[in-house]
């Protein structure tokens, strides 16, 4: 018998930062200390990878869709580097 895996409905990219040595979403361009992953879907997200540069993030988020099938989640980090820099 033949299981199908579930692929992930969503790739997220996220700009964070790192607080009392939790990482959390940053608020703020100025804030991002590094870029993550994330496959699943909202509510239900596991992490994958961290990179330092935006650029470098983006494109792996990219492959990631095509090569998966699944849909972009760029809310988060749109929404960071959208605001002023601090």
């Amino acid at each position: 018998m033949t299981t199908k895996t579930q692929l992930p409905k969503f790739v997220q990219l996220r700009a964070n930062r790192e607080n009392d040595g939790h990482v959390e979403p940053a608020q703020h361009r100025g804030e991002v200390e590094f870029y993550s992953i994330y496959l699943g879907e909202p509510g239900d997200y596991r992490w994958v990878a961290d990179f330092e540069r935006p650029d470098e993030a983006l494109d792996a988020v990219r492959f990631l869709a095509f090569g998966l099938g699944c849909s972009l989640d760029l809310s988060q980090f749109d929404e960071v580097l959208a605001t002023p820099a601090k």
